[in-house]
């Protein structure tokens, strides 16, 4: 049997832009910790130090190696 997704279905998989932002943060930040400069981390995520850096806080909370962002 096909079932097709629903909307309470698709609402699952679904993140508020604020969590999507801190996603794509904590992932800027392990680039950086396996060695990336934070200009290479921004630009091949194409985000701004100012949208990621509210998220390093709580980054370096859960991580076993510290971030230092400028």
């Amino acid at each position: 049997m096909k079932e097709e997704l629903t909307t309470a279905m698709h609402s699952e998989f679904t993140v508020t832009e604020v969590t999507e932002m801190k996603h794509k943060a904590f992932a800027l930040f392990k680039m950086i910790s396996l060695g990336y400069t934070q200009a290479e981390a921004l630009e091949q995520m194409e985000l701004s130090a100012d949208q990621v850096r509210p998220h390093l806080a709580a980054y370096n909370k859960s991580a076993t190696k510290q971030v230092v962002f400028e």
